[in-house]
């Protein structure tokens, strides 16, 4: 078993995306203050998105897990985008990034149709509980529960619900 994380799921992109707001709202009075014209309001925007602009198989797991983020969420300058999320998701959870994992795992339970789409989630689920991710083993237990992607199995709900709880998941605590 992996070293365990204990990620609270924090959304670093979304300071990212309110830093880059902030920049840009300043170079905007700047350039509004000293007469300045578009280009230089068009070069800050161009430096304050440069990032999202890069190609996601170039950028570390982290940085493909958190642009992820900002198209699962439309932070930034990118528009929701679930599909681009999932390519990012995938590309950082490849590499063992056990946030994306369960992000993947999540975008897959989501996946309003059966088979195959449900397996997935259970697999990326899998990945990430194996580093330690308590919002997984919930899933997970849900995923058991209802016999969604694996054979319903109320043992096997209750032992993932149960180590969820004992993690702090608060619904698992409630289940």
């Amino acid at each position: 078993m992996s070293q365990k994380h204990t990620t609270t799921f924090r959304r670093p992109s979304r300071v990212r995306g309110a830093l880059a707001a902030l920049f840009l709202g300043a170079a905007m009075a700047v350039a509004a203050h000293a007469g300045g014209s578009a280009a230089a309001l068009s070069a800050s925007s161009a430096c304050a998105t440069e990032w999202q602009q890069t190609d996601p198989k170039k950028m570390s797991a982290k940085e493909q897990y958190e642009l992820g983020e900002d198209y699962y969420y439309g932070y930034g300058t990118v528009a929701k985008d679930y599909n681009e999320a999932a390519k990012c998701f995938r590309l950082a959870a490849e590499r063992g990034h056990a946030e994306a994992q369960h992000q993947l795992g999540f975008l897959y339970s989501q996946v309003q149709c059966v088979g195959e789409y449900k397996k997935e989630a259970v697999k990326w689920y899998r990945l990430a509980v194996e580093q330690g991710v308590a919002l997984s083993q919930y899933w997970l237990g849900e995923m058991y529960r209802d016999g969604r992607g694996v054979p319903q199995d109320r043992d096997e709900a209750l032992k993932w619900l149960r180590l969820a709880a004992e993690r702090g998941h608060a619904e698992a605590q409630s289940e």
